[in-house]
């Protein structure tokens, strides 16, 4: 790769970059939708699967969504949005969870896409518990079921294995409960 994609990598900044990543389509004369960022978007994203813990968050942050926003148009979606989405929220925790489950429920393709992952047990646990907190705060319909889908699927119960974070779901549960 060369080395203009390396710095654009290395050094982005989601205020001035991002009109060259996002999603950017527009309807052809047969009806076909073009999307004018998809190669460089594509080139950025598999150059970051061998550098995703070097580079920005926000970066991780806008390729997951406009990767997500492409398989709406597109028939397909990005082959290691998966990846993305993992090292969006290894990196940034709980910060950009809700978007991260909101886009990757915006198309067939990206719900399974993003769903190849691989999550360590204590970052589920730790998503959880502030998913249970923001479920009690929402009054939007679609963010109750994009955070219900969270809980239910993408940090699922079946993710905890170990006895003792088990117990910590357990005592979660039990809190949650009581108010």
């Amino acid at each position: 790769m060369s080395q203009e994609l390396e710095n654009f990598i290395l050094n982005y900044i989601s205020k001035v970059d991002l009109d060259q990543i996002r999603f950017n389509c527009f309807e052809d004369e047969q009806g076909g939708y073009y999307d004018l960022n998809d190669v460089f978007r594509t080139d950025v994203s598999k150059k970051i699967r061998h550098l995703k813990y070097e580079v920005s968050v926000e970066l991780l942050r806008d390729l997951f969504v406009a990767h997500c926003e492409t398989s709406v148009k597109a028939f397909g979606c990005y082959r290691y949005l998966g990846e993305i989405g993992q090292a969006l929220i290894e990196k940034s925790k709980t910060t950009y969870v809700l978007e991260y489950l909101h886009y990757s429920r915006c198309s067939f393709d990206s719900a399974k896409a993003s769903g190849m992952v691989n999550w360590d047990e204590e970052l589920v646990i730790e998503v959880r518990a502030y998913l249970n907190e923001e479920i009690e705060k929402q009054s939007d319909s679609q963010m109750i079921n994009d955070i219900e889908f969270g809980l239910n699927h993408r940090f699922g119960e079946s993710w905890i294995k170990s006895p003792k974070l088990k117990k910590q779901l357990s005592a979660q549960k039990k809190r949650k409960k009581r108010k």
